[in-house]
């Protein structure tokens, strides 16, 4: 935090922000005790704080993606996507962000919960522009398949992408990594209808390592999310010329 404040003064752009791992700690609190998954006295703020939150370094993807599993448990109405997307542009507005990407997955947000996507996708619109209205920010949505839902879930996602891509700057695969080109289908329908592609790839130790090569190649995305694995041979570097 203290070099987030170091840095405010500069204007930014946040092109990859997940809207589960983007809630206010004291939005968090307020909404678990609200719904009692915080009876009193039973965790430390720290313990909970490490309980839904990922603001230390975890040993894995599975372990984040617990976290945004406990946090997408809050949200059982469309009030308070509406909240928690003004709480998100408005602290990114207190960051000096200029242009804001958030990125969700209707598939995963309305799991469990009684709306619909289409509500889910209008209350999270409903709070970006109430928070814009009072911010000077520009701000993107993107849809998330979630591979690790299944083909019909990732198909299911992709068709309300393109029914909704004048709602959406880009379609996103993302979740537990699998080999990505089983996704080909429903991407290409994706991009064949003006939407940019971003995917997560070679992000997690126990996925394939190549995803990020076929994300570009086969996939054809423009931006890669994480890539930070190696290959187990990498090549060696080109000499120089």
């Amino acid at each position: 935090w203290a070099d987030i404040a170091a840095w405010k003064w500069m204007p930014k752009a946040h092109l990859h922000l997940h809207f589960e791992g983007a809630v206010r700690f004291n939005t968090v609190l307020e909404l678990a005790s609200q719904q009692g998954m915080l009876p009193a006295g039973s965790f430390s703020e720290g313990r909970w704080r490490d309980y839904f939150l990922t603001d230390r370094r975890v040993d894995d993807l599975n372990s984040l993606l617990d976290r945004f599993s406990r946090i997408q448990e809050l949200f059982i109405d469309v009030s308070v996507l509406e909240r928690v997307a003004y709480e998100i542009v408005v602290d990114a507005a207190d960051q000096n962000i200029r242009l804001l990407e958030i990125r969700f997955a209707p598939a995963f947000l309305a799991e469990r919960h009684k709306y619909s996507w289409d509500e889910a996708l209008a209350a999270i619109e409903a709070g970006i522009a109430r928070a814009r209205k009072r911010q000077d920010v520009v701000v993107g949505l993107i849809c998330i398949g979630v591979g690790g839902m299944g083909m019909d879930s990732v198909e299911a996602t992709a068709d309300f992408a393109i029914a909704n891509r004048e709602h959406f700057v880009g379609f996103d695969l993302a979740g537990v990594e699998l080999e990505l080109s089983q996704f080909a289908p429903a991407v290409q329908r994706v991009t064949a209808a003006g939407l940019k592609l971003t995917c997560h790839a070679s992000e997690d130790r126990d996925s394939p390592p190549e995803n990020a090569v076929v994300a570009v190649k086969v996939l054809g995305a423009a931006r890669i999310g994480h890539g930070v694995q190696e290959p187990p041979n990498p090549p060696p570097p080109n000499p120089p010329s």
